[in-house]
């Protein structure tokens, strides 16, 4: 097991998209083989549909969660899955998305945002 790491997130705090505002957490510090819980905490808008992403150095950014905060029905992008991402609506707020990550590795080191809006 190596030391801890960083796993940076989001830069853009707090996001507007038109009308819709959502607050994340500045960042977030991991250890090897540990996780870590991320939140998007979504006002301002009606949209019911995050979309969370990561943005490695040097790569294109890369949805990898679909999440209906009305059905929470969850769809991994390819290459993603519940065994690395799990995504759940908050119990006592039904406008607050959590993000886990799981068995964290420095290969995780990444941005990670949420974005919402509608199909």
């Amino acid at each position: 097991m190596g030391g801890p790491f960083f796993l940076l997130l989001l830069s853009l705090l707090p996001a507007r998209l038109s009308s819709a505002h959502l607050e994340q957490e500045v960042s977030v510090v991991g250890i090897q083989g540990g996780s870590v819980t991320l939140t998007c905490q979504i006002s301002g808008t009606t949209s019911t549909i995050v979309h969370w992403y990561r943005l490695q150095d040097g790569k294109p950014p890369e949805r990898f969660i679909y999440f209906s905060l009305t059905s929470d029905i969850v769809r991994y992008d390819k290459g993603f899955n519940n065994n690395k991402f799990q995504a759940l609506k908050d119990e006592f707020n039904a406008r607050k998305n959590i993000l886990h990550i799981k068995n964290l590795d420095v290969s995780d080191t990444a941005m990670y945002y949420c974005a919402v809006w509608d199909n």
